[in-house]
């Protein structure tokens, strides 16, 4: 089970602002428009799961701090960037539902990620990357199996 949750790299439930009508600056207006902050870490996150898929190291190396550090509930203790880096591996995934609080030089980017498992099967993971403002790296990962997220919107609504 550790081992499908690191292979991988997945904001299940919608703000209560954003079911009473209230503009959400994290999502964009309603007409799905992306703010600049949900713009430039879906670009990063991207990024990340690009340089994944074609398993280029150097592009990994540029994008994951040193520092970095993974977390799950499939393991007791962190994983290291080293270890992280050794294990990952390039599924089909899709990002949806992203949305980004900045604060203190840190912005924190959660989202559901769909990969494609064995059998042709859909796994649906919960993500919070914590990714570092001034140099654009990421520097934590805490990802989870997503219990019961909402599945694929039909339609693109710009948030991905």
């Amino acid at each position: 089970m550790i081992r499908a949750l690191l292979i991988v790299l997945a904001c299940g439930m919608a703000p209560a602002h954003a079911q009473n009508g209230a503009p959400n600056p994290a999502h964009g207006p309603d007409g799905g428009a992306a703010t600049r902050s949900v713009a430039k870490y879906l670009t990063l996150e991207r990024r990340l799961l690009a340089a994944i898929g074609a398993h280029d190291s150097g592009a990994l190396s540029a994008i994951v701090d040193p520092d970095f550090e993974l977390r799950s509930p499939a393991a007791q203790d962190t994983e290291s960037r080293a270890d992280w880096l050794k294990g990952v591996s390039g599924r089909p995934a899709q990002l949806r539902a992203l949305a980004v609080k900045e604060a203190d030089g840190l912005a924190m980017v959660s989202f559901l990620l769909d990969t494609q498992g064995p059998q042709r099967q859909r796994q649906t993971y919960f993500v919070v990357d914590a990714w570092r403002q001034s140099s654009g790296t990421l520097q934590a990962r805490y990802i989870s199996a997503a219990v019961s997220a909402p599945p694929p919107a039909r339609k693109p609504d710009g948030r991905e």
